[in-house]
């Protein structure tokens, strides 16, 4: 009498196909989470850098007396909305001078880094509201990057107040 039943080297084979296509989709799901991450990252930069553009034009429909708003990029990860407290807005020095002018805080998530930050300082001046790019730039990228990864996300702004995203 004949028993059915499945060769040694059968199961192997059906062992190590599925061993490859494992390995295959571990990877591919530690790729998708990165990408997912970048982008959540891209979006809070250009989230914040366009509600420093809104805080610029709202103050000057209130008649506050701040000069502007702005956004500082530090190098370790952290970016910082401010508004830009002058006596005389005409001698402002348009950039982040400290906790005094801090509105609030943000860090990266732990995961990604500023691979490329082309810039310190965007400010918005309202009325119209006129952007700075400190130091004085026509444009200026900042680039997030995976840490370990080789993908990176970017935002470039204009001096026109343009902010546009990209995948490099």
């Amino acid at each position: 009498m004949k028993q059915a039943g499945f060769t040694l080297v059968e199961v192997l084979v059906t062992l190590s196909i599925t061993l490859i296509l494992t390995t295959v989709m571990i990877t591919y799901s530690r790729s998708g989470e990165q990408q997912i991450l970048l982008f959540k990252e891209q979006a809070k930069i250009i989230n914040v850098i366009s509600r420093a553009k809104s805080l610029a034009l709202q103050t000057f429909q209130s008649g506050a007396n701040f000069c502007g708003y702005g956004v500082h990029f530090n190098a370790d990860g952290t970016f910082i909305l401010f508004r830009d407290v002058a006596n005389d807005c005409a001698a402002s020095d348009n950039v982040y001078s400290g906790p005094a002018e801090q509105v609030e805080s943000y860090k990266l998530d732990a995961r990604v880094r500023f691979s490329q930050v082309g810039f310190f300082d965007i400010i918005f001046i309202p009325p119209d509201p006129q952007v700075r790019l400190n130091p004085d730039q026509f444009e200026a990228d900042i680039q997030v990057q995976a840490v370990g990864g080789t993908v990176a996300v970017g935002v470039h702004v204009t001096n026109a107040g343009q902010v546009t995203s990209a995948v490099q």
